[in-house]
Protein backbone atom coordinates (compact mmCIF):
# COMPACT_ATOMS: atom_id res chain seq x y z
CA UNK A 1 0.00 0.00 0.00
CA UNK A 2 3.11 2.39 0.46
CA UNK A 3 3.31 2.64 -3.66
CA UNK A 4 0.10 3.98 -3.60
CA UNK A 5 -1.16 4.20 -7.09
CA UNK A 6 2.07 6.00 -8.45
CA UNK A 7 3.18 3.54 -10.86
CA UNK A 8 -0.40 3.64 -12.48
CA UNK A 9 -0.23 7.47 -12.43
CA UNK A 10 3.36 7.63 -14.20
CA UNK A 11 2.05 4.94 -17.02
CA UNK A 12 -0.81 7.74 -17.63
CA UNK A 13 0.94 10.40 -18.10
CA UNK A 14 4.60 8.88 -19.36
CA UNK A 15 3.01 8.39 -22.99
CA UNK A 16 0.41 11.45 -22.67
CA UNK A 17 0.58 13.47 -26.24
CA UNK A 18 1.20 16.30 -23.99
CA UNK A 19 4.21 15.48 -22.39
CA UNK A 20 6.08 12.91 -24.55
CA UNK A 21 8.88 15.59 -24.23
CA UNK A 22 9.09 15.58 -20.93
CA UNK A 23 9.26 11.96 -19.78
CA UNK A 24 12.27 12.46 -17.26
CA UNK A 25 10.53 15.28 -15.90
CA UNK A 26 7.29 13.45 -15.20
CA UNK A 27 9.20 10.64 -13.99
CA UNK A 28 11.25 12.60 -10.94
CA UNK A 29 7.96 14.53 -9.70
CA UNK A 30 6.59 11.14 -9.52
CA UNK A 31 10.16 9.35 -7.63
CA UNK A 32 10.30 12.10 -5.65
CA UNK A 33 6.74 12.26 -4.65
CA UNK A 34 7.05 8.48 -3.68
CA UNK A 35 10.49 8.85 -1.54
CA UNK A 36 8.46 11.49 0.59
CA UNK A 37 5.40 9.23 0.91
CA UNK A 38 7.65 6.40 1.72
CA UNK A 39 9.53 8.41 4.26
CA UNK A 40 6.60 9.99 6.30
CA UNK A 41 5.34 6.76 6.61
CA UNK A 42 8.35 5.19 7.68
CA UNK A 43 8.69 7.81 10.09
CA UNK A 44 5.38 7.85 11.36
CA UNK A 45 4.85 4.10 11.47
CA UNK A 46 8.43 2.41 12.81
CA UNK A 47 7.77 4.09 16.22
CA UNK A 48 4.78 2.63 16.30
CA UNK A 49 5.99 -1.02 15.75
CA UNK A 50 5.93 -2.32 19.37
CA UNK A 51 2.66 -0.98 20.00
CA UNK A 52 1.62 -2.73 16.44
CA UNK A 53 2.83 -5.79 17.41
CA UNK A 54 0.80 -5.85 20.88
CA UNK A 55 -2.22 -4.95 19.35
CA UNK A 56 -1.96 -7.61 16.28
CA UNK A 57 0.23 -10.42 18.25
CA UNK A 58 -0.73 -9.52 21.58
CA UNK A 59 2.98 -9.39 22.98
CA UNK A 60 6.31 -6.53 21.95
CA UNK A 61 8.04 -9.87 20.28
CA UNK A 62 7.40 -8.90 17.23
CA UNK A 63 8.34 -5.55 17.33
CA UNK A 64 11.49 -5.69 15.22
CA UNK A 65 9.77 -7.73 12.33
CA UNK A 66 7.37 -5.35 12.09
CA UNK A 67 9.37 -2.51 11.26
CA UNK A 68 11.34 -4.58 9.20
CA UNK A 69 8.09 -5.05 7.07
CA UNK A 70 7.60 -1.20 7.00
CA UNK A 71 11.12 -0.36 5.54
CA UNK A 72 10.91 -3.24 3.39
CA UNK A 73 7.77 -2.00 1.84
CA UNK A 74 8.83 1.17 1.88
CA UNK A 75 11.88 0.48 -0.55
CA UNK A 76 9.68 -2.36 -2.53
CA UNK A 77 7.49 0.99 -3.09
CA UNK A 78 10.77 2.71 -4.87
CA UNK A 79 11.90 -0.36 -7.03
CA UNK A 80 8.08 -1.07 -8.00
CA UNK A 81 7.94 2.56 -9.70
CA UNK A 82 12.09 1.77 -11.00
CA UNK A 83 10.65 -1.40 -13.07
CA UNK A 84 7.46 0.51 -14.39
CA UNK A 85 9.80 2.83 -16.12
CA UNK A 86 12.19 -0.13 -17.57
CA UNK A 87 8.38 -0.87 -18.67
CA UNK A 88 7.14 1.69 -19.78
CA UNK A 89 10.56 1.98 -22.08
CA UNK A 90 10.85 -1.28 -22.94
CA UNK A 91 14.00 -2.20 -21.39
CA UNK A 92 13.19 -5.97 -21.01
CA UNK A 93 16.56 -7.49 -20.69
CA UNK A 94 17.63 -4.80 -17.53
CA UNK A 95 14.25 -5.27 -16.02
CA UNK A 96 14.10 -8.93 -16.56
CA UNK A 97 18.79 -8.77 -15.25
CA UNK A 98 18.14 -6.63 -12.16
CA UNK A 99 14.99 -8.68 -10.71
CA UNK A 100 16.54 -11.56 -11.26
CA UNK A 101 19.21 -10.78 -9.54
CA UNK A 102 17.11 -9.23 -6.98
CA UNK A 103 15.30 -13.21 -6.92
CA UNK A 104 18.77 -14.41 -6.26
CA UNK A 105 19.74 -11.86 -3.58
CA UNK A 106 16.59 -12.38 -1.58
CA UNK A 107 16.53 -15.99 -1.62
CA UNK A 108 20.18 -16.81 -0.92
CA UNK A 109 19.89 -14.09 2.11
CA UNK A 110 17.06 -15.71 3.49
CA UNK A 111 18.63 -18.74 3.61
CA UNK A 112 21.70 -17.71 5.17
CA UNK A 113 19.50 -15.36 7.87
CA UNK A 114 17.29 -18.54 8.58
CA UNK A 115 20.14 -21.22 8.64
CA UNK A 116 23.27 -20.19 9.99
CA UNK A 117 22.24 -16.98 11.38
CA UNK A 118 18.58 -18.16 12.93
CA UNK A 119 16.56 -15.31 12.61
CA UNK A 120 13.59 -17.27 11.64
CA UNK A 121 10.97 -14.51 10.14
CA UNK A 122 13.34 -11.55 11.23
CA UNK A 123 15.79 -12.39 9.15
CA UNK A 124 13.51 -13.35 5.59
CA UNK A 125 11.94 -9.28 6.23
CA UNK A 126 15.68 -8.42 6.42
CA UNK A 127 16.80 -10.21 3.06
CA UNK A 128 13.85 -8.36 1.57
CA UNK A 129 15.04 -5.19 2.37
CA UNK A 130 18.88 -6.04 1.56
CA UNK A 131 17.66 -6.86 -1.74
CA UNK A 132 15.41 -4.50 -2.72
CA UNK A 133 17.98 -1.96 -1.42
CA UNK A 134 20.92 -3.86 -3.94
CA UNK A 135 18.30 -3.56 -6.63
CA UNK A 136 17.65 0.00 -6.09
CA UNK A 137 21.63 0.75 -6.07
CA UNK A 138 22.40 -1.19 -9.49
CA UNK A 139 19.70 1.15 -11.32
CA UNK A 140 21.19 4.78 -9.95
CA UNK A 141 22.51 4.63 -13.15
CA UNK A 142 19.52 3.90 -15.23
CA UNK A 143 17.41 5.97 -13.13
CA UNK A 144 19.68 9.36 -13.00
CA UNK A 145 20.19 8.93 -16.37
CA UNK A 146 15.98 9.06 -16.95
CA UNK A 147 15.72 11.98 -14.34
CA UNK A 148 14.92 15.56 -14.82
CA UNK A 149 14.18 18.25 -11.91
CA UNK A 150 10.89 19.11 -12.77
CA UNK A 151 7.99 19.64 -10.36
CA UNK A 152 4.78 21.53 -11.77
CA UNK A 153 1.80 21.71 -9.50
CA UNK A 154 -1.01 21.40 -12.01
CA UNK A 155 0.64 18.69 -13.32
CA UNK A 156 1.10 16.67 -9.51
CA UNK A 157 -2.70 17.56 -8.70
CA UNK A 158 -4.13 15.93 -11.78
CA UNK A 159 -1.92 12.81 -10.87
CA UNK A 160 -2.88 12.67 -7.35
CA UNK A 161 -6.13 13.27 -7.96
CA UNK A 162 -6.28 10.55 -10.82
CA UNK A 163 -4.35 8.46 -8.37
CA UNK A 164 -6.18 8.62 -5.17
CA UNK A 165 -9.04 6.19 -6.14
CA UNK A 166 -6.55 3.71 -7.56
CA UNK A 167 -5.02 3.88 -4.03
CA UNK A 168 -8.54 2.95 -2.82
CA UNK A 169 -8.64 -0.23 -5.24
CA UNK A 170 -5.44 -0.88 -3.79
CA UNK A 171 -6.38 -1.39 -0.34
CA UNK A 172 -9.41 -2.77 -1.32
CA UNK A 173 -7.27 -5.67 -3.46
CA UNK A 174 -5.08 -6.35 -0.13
CA UNK A 175 -8.29 -6.49 2.25
CA UNK A 176 -9.86 -8.82 -0.35
CA UNK A 177 -7.30 -11.66 -0.46
CA UNK A 178 -6.90 -11.93 3.08
CA UNK A 179 -11.29 -11.13 4.39
CA UNK A 180 -11.98 -14.82 2.49
CA UNK A 181 -9.95 -16.66 4.67
CA UNK A 182 -10.60 -14.90 7.76
CA UNK A 183 -14.32 -15.47 6.73
CA UNK A 184 -14.02 -19.29 6.00
CA UNK A 185 -12.02 -19.67 9.81
CA UNK A 186 -15.08 -17.65 11.16
CA UNK A 187 -18.01 -18.73 10.04
CA UNK A 188 -16.82 -22.77 9.43
CA UNK A 189 -13.60 -24.72 10.49
CA UNK A 190 -10.17 -24.63 9.85
CA UNK A 191 -10.31 -27.62 7.06
CA UNK A 192 -12.33 -25.21 4.72
CA UNK A 193 -9.80 -22.75 5.37
CA UNK A 194 -7.06 -25.06 3.66
CA UNK A 195 -8.83 -26.64 0.98
CA UNK A 196 -9.71 -22.91 -0.08
CA UNK A 197 -6.12 -22.16 0.16
CA UNK A 198 -5.26 -25.37 -1.80
CA UNK A 199 -7.56 -24.60 -4.38
CA UNK A 200 -6.78 -20.82 -4.41
CA UNK A 201 -2.70 -21.78 -4.77
CA UNK A 202 -3.47 -24.01 -7.75
CA UNK A 203 -5.55 -21.11 -9.84
CA UNK A 204 -3.43 -18.25 -8.70
CA UNK A 205 -0.99 -20.17 -11.49
CA UNK A 206 -3.67 -18.80 -14.14
CA UNK A 207 -3.21 -15.54 -12.50
CA UNK A 208 0.25 -15.66 -12.44
CA UNK A 209 1.24 -17.03 -16.04
CA UNK A 210 -1.58 -15.65 -18.20
CA UNK A 211 -3.15 -12.58 -16.60
CA UNK A 212 -0.20 -11.03 -14.93
CA UNK A 213 2.46 -11.58 -18.07
CA UNK A 214 -0.18 -10.24 -20.27
CA UNK A 215 -0.10 -6.99 -17.88
CA UNK A 216 3.38 -6.74 -18.11
CA UNK A 217 3.92 -7.30 -21.45
CA UNK A 218 0.62 -5.58 -23.21
CA UNK A 219 0.35 -2.88 -20.30
CA UNK A 220 2.73 -0.05 -21.77
CA UNK A 221 1.69 -0.53 -25.40
CA UNK A 222 -2.05 -0.21 -24.23
CA UNK A 223 -1.18 3.17 -23.39
CA UNK A 224 2.09 4.15 -25.91
CA UNK A 225 -0.70 3.42 -28.50
CA UNK A 226 -3.14 6.10 -26.88
CA UNK A 227 -2.99 8.69 -30.06
CA UNK A 228 -2.66 5.97 -33.00
CA UNK A 229 -4.70 4.59 -35.52
CA UNK A 230 -6.20 1.97 -35.07
CA UNK A 231 -5.60 1.86 -30.94
CA UNK A 232 -9.26 0.93 -30.56
CA UNK A 233 -9.05 -2.20 -32.42
CA UNK A 234 -5.86 -2.99 -30.58
CA UNK A 235 -7.53 -2.46 -27.40
CA UNK A 236 -10.72 -5.01 -28.43
CA UNK A 237 -8.15 -7.49 -30.05
CA UNK A 238 -5.75 -7.49 -26.61
CA UNK A 239 -9.33 -8.09 -24.50
CA UNK A 240 -10.24 -10.83 -27.38
CA UNK A 241 -7.31 -13.30 -27.52
CA UNK A 242 -6.63 -13.08 -23.87
CA UNK A 243 -9.99 -14.49 -22.95
CA UNK A 244 -9.49 -17.01 -25.70
CA UNK A 245 -6.17 -17.95 -24.46
CA UNK A 246 -7.55 -18.36 -20.46
CA UNK A 247 -10.86 -20.00 -21.06
CA UNK A 248 -9.18 -22.48 -22.65
CA UNK A 249 -6.80 -23.22 -19.58
CA UNK A 250 -9.61 -22.37 -17.26
CA UNK A 251 -11.36 -25.56 -19.14
CA UNK A 252 -8.76 -27.67 -18.66
CA UNK A 253 -7.83 -27.16 -14.98
CA UNK A 254 -11.05 -27.40 -14.45
CA UNK A 255 -11.25 -30.68 -15.72
CA UNK A 256 -8.08 -32.21 -14.57
CA UNK A 257 -8.01 -30.77 -11.07
CA UNK A 258 -8.36 -34.00 -9.39
CA UNK A 259 -5.16 -35.47 -10.79
CA UNK A 260 -3.33 -31.66 -9.89
CA UNK A 261 -4.52 -32.81 -6.13
CA UNK A 262 -3.95 -36.10 -5.92
CA UNK A 263 -0.63 -35.35 -7.42
CA UNK A 264 -0.14 -32.17 -5.30
CA UNK A 265 -1.14 -33.72 -2.19
CA UNK A 266 -1.33 -37.30 -0.64
CA UNK A 267 -3.98 -36.82 1.64
CA UNK A 268 -7.52 -37.66 0.87
CA UNK A 269 -8.77 -35.04 3.02
CA UNK A 270 -7.14 -32.36 0.67
CA UNK A 271 -9.56 -33.98 -2.93
CA UNK A 272 -12.36 -32.18 -1.77
CA UNK A 273 -10.94 -29.21 -2.99
CA UNK A 274 -11.88 -30.30 -6.60
CA UNK A 275 -15.39 -28.88 -6.30
CA UNK A 276 -13.81 -25.52 -5.47
CA UNK A 277 -11.34 -24.87 -8.30
CA UNK A 278 -13.69 -24.66 -11.41
CA UNK A 279 -15.11 -21.44 -9.63
CA UNK A 280 -12.30 -19.90 -8.60
CA UNK A 281 -10.96 -20.28 -12.41
CA UNK A 282 -13.39 -19.23 -13.90
CA UNK A 283 -12.72 -15.85 -11.01
CA UNK A 284 -9.60 -15.73 -12.90
CA UNK A 285 -11.28 -14.96 -16.01
CA UNK A 286 -13.68 -12.01 -14.96
CA UNK A 287 -10.49 -11.15 -13.33
CA UNK A 288 -8.84 -10.52 -16.86
CA UNK A 289 -11.55 -8.87 -18.32
CA UNK A 290 -11.69 -6.29 -15.55
CA UNK A 291 -7.75 -5.74 -15.71
CA UNK A 292 -8.11 -5.08 -19.90
CA UNK A 293 -11.14 -3.11 -20.00
CA UNK A 294 -9.84 -1.00 -16.77
CA UNK A 295 -7.26 0.20 -19.18
CA UNK A 296 -10.05 2.64 -20.60
CA UNK A 297 -10.66 4.27 -17.54
CA UNK A 298 -6.95 4.99 -17.47
CA UNK A 299 -6.86 5.94 -20.95
CA UNK A 300 -9.65 8.71 -20.73
CA UNK A 301 -8.12 9.72 -16.91
CA UNK A 302 -11.85 8.58 -15.40
CA UNK A 303 -10.51 6.09 -12.75
CA UNK A 304 -13.91 7.25 -10.84
CA UNK A 305 -16.73 6.92 -13.67
CA UNK A 306 -16.49 6.30 -17.40
CA UNK A 307 -17.73 8.31 -19.96
CA UNK A 308 -19.74 6.78 -22.09
CA UNK A 309 -18.46 8.40 -25.48
CA UNK A 310 -14.66 7.00 -24.89
CA UNK A 311 -15.85 4.26 -27.12
CA UNK A 312 -12.53 2.44 -26.33
CA UNK A 313 -14.20 -1.18 -25.97
CA UNK A 314 -17.43 -0.45 -27.73
CA UNK A 315 -16.74 -3.97 -29.68
CA UNK A 316 -14.71 -7.23 -29.65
Amino acid sequence: MLASALPQSLTRWFWDKEYKDNQKGIFFMTLATQLVVTIVFCLLLIPLSGKLSLLIFSKPDWTKVISLVIIASGIQAINNLINTLMRLQGKSVLYTLTNLFKLTSVLFLTLYFIIYKKMGLEGIYLAQVIGNSLAILILVGYTYKNSSVFFDKRIFKSMNVYGFPLFLANISAVLLTVVDRYSLNSMAILKSVALYTLAFKITSVLKLVIVDSIKLAIGPMMFKRIDTPGSKRFYSKVLLYSSYILMFTIVGVSLYSFELIKIMTKSREFWEAVVVIPVLSLSIFFTNLKDVTIYGLHIAKKDQSYRSDCGLFHSI
